[in-house]
């Protein structure tokens, strides 16, 4: 690809009409009820995304300075009396998906950097623990982004065990374990809980809306490379969009996806609180309760 130089206010209209045509194709996907249009404006929202992320851009200085590590206390349908500790600035992430409660993905990235430093993340929390008297029952990374974008996480593990004996949960989408160093940074957590919402490469750029250098197919490799390393909990997080991911076939390529990866839980969920994307609209029950019985008795519905 040739490189062009632009200036700052011509980068800035640049953007701005990208992200209105995006906006523009997210209002077609809302109303059309035809599946292969809805994959073609998928496709094309893709491309559109791919030149955007293209663009210059870094995280400013100040957001990772004034990033909270302690999330607060979080009553959790799966980890009980969860503690959200942030390694990773708001909204950095590999994906941008439709169904995300906590808005549009501010960087879209697949970089791994030490976003913020292990000593930071120590201390803020040795301080928050020291000053609590409630019971907590696991120690959840990251609440607000992906937390195995830090490359430090390994480190950040350690040195949670060194200063408390409460469990370590990684909550994260999974899409960066095929890579082996993503993996070993996560072999001292006590249950990690990757998502996995598509199979089919269409489907997952619709749904998860990916960095241009992830896929599906690498998600699938690294969860189950994940699990014949990794000897603590995998628990399984699939969510089901109506009208994207909840027809039949999707829902088959899903359930022999599993098979492969073999999680200790598989936790079945739908759009629940307000998504990012209004077209995001939950599942039928009767579609839920399908699947769940086609993925045999290590499935819950949330």
């Amino acid at each position: 690809m040739t490189n062009i130089d632009l200036s700052s206010s011509e980068l800035d209209v640049l953007v701005e009409t990208l992200e209105r045509a995006l906006n523009e194709l997210n209002r077609e996907i809302a109303e059309t009820e035809n599946p292969e249009y809805r994959q073609m404006l998928a496709t094309k929202d893709h491309v559109l995304r791919t030149i955007l992320q293209s663009l210059p851009k870094n995280i400013p200085i100040q957001v990772l300075k004034e990033t909270n590590v302690i999330g607060g206390m979080r009553v959790s349908r799966r980890l009980g009396r969860s503690l959200a500790v942030n390694v990773i600035p708001r909204k950095v992430c590999p994906l941008d998906c439709i169904y995300c409660e906590t808005g549009r993905t501010s960087l879209l990235t697949d970089e791994r950097r030490a976003y913020i430093e292990p000593d930071v993340v120590i201390a803020q929390l040795r301080s928050f623990l020291r000053e609590y008297r409630g019971s907590i029952d696991h120690l959840t990374l990251s609440a607000s982004g992906e937390p195995t974008l830090n490359s430090k996480l390994g480190e950040i593990i350690a040195g949670i065990r060194g200063i408390s004996a409460i469990p370590v949960a990684i909550l994260t989408n999974g899409v960066l374990l095929h890579r082996d160093d993503v993996r070993w940074s996560l072999m001292d957590a006590d249950v990690v809980l990757p998502s996995l919402d598509a199979v089919s490469e269409p489907v997952f750029r619709l749904v998860n809306r990916p960095h241009a250098h992830l896929s599906a197919g690498d998600l699938i490799d690294g969860l189950t490379a994940f699990r014949s390393e990794y000897t603590g909990q995998i628990w399984l997080e699939i969510l089901i969009v109506r009208g994207f991911n909840d027809f039949s076939e999707e829902l088959e390529k899903l359930a022999k996806a599993v098979e492969r990866i073999q999680p200790d839980r598989i936790h079945l969920n739908t759009v629940v609180r307000t998504p990012v994307e209004r077209f995001a609209r939950p599942a039928d029950i009767e579609v839920i309760n399908r699947f769940r019985e086609r993925l045999g008795p290590r499935c819950s519905v949330l």
